[in-house]
């Protein structure tokens, strides 16, 4: 069974210290080119990122990462009114920009060494690339 200590975390190195931040920023915008999605929130059900109370609530342009640091997570009203944090309903599209990255993603995925693997919420997780670490299923 793998180790799950301090080397496994995404912020460290197999050594233990401090990794490089990547430079990856990631977006949702509704009104994105060739990625159009509803400006408003439609929730048929409710569940750990979306309310019905929420259906209709306007969807703006958010910045989710921010050169390689998280800038915003998914709120609700309710969410955002215990948190205190602004509110930042989901956005059904995301655009990743990796400015030291070029081709297409197939490439990108291979010329990545180290990495987290971020699914959508019905199937939530985070790995990481880095051999011998946290495991992959």
């Amino acid at each position: 069974m793998p180790r799950r200590d301090t080397a496994c975390s995404v912020r460290r190195d197999a050594g233990g210290g401090a990794a490089e931040r990547p430079t990856a920023s990631g977006t949702g915008d509704p009104a994105a080119p060739g990625l159009e999605c509803p400006p408003f929130v439609i929730a048929p059900t409710s569940d750990g990122v979306r309310s019905v109370f929420d259906n209709g609530l306007p969807v703006q342009a958010t910045a989710w990462i921010n050169d390689g640091v998280l800038a915003a997570l998914q709120q609700s009203r309710h969410s955002a009114a215990l948190t205190e944090l602004p509110l930042t309903p989901p956005v059904d599209n995301l655009n990743l920009e990796v400015p030291s990255r070029q081709g297409t993603l197939a490439n990108f995925i291979a010329q990545t060494k180290r990495g987290v693997l971020l699914t959508s919420p019905s199937g939530t997780c985070a790995r990481s690339t880095r051999p011998g670490c946290c495991s992959p299923g």
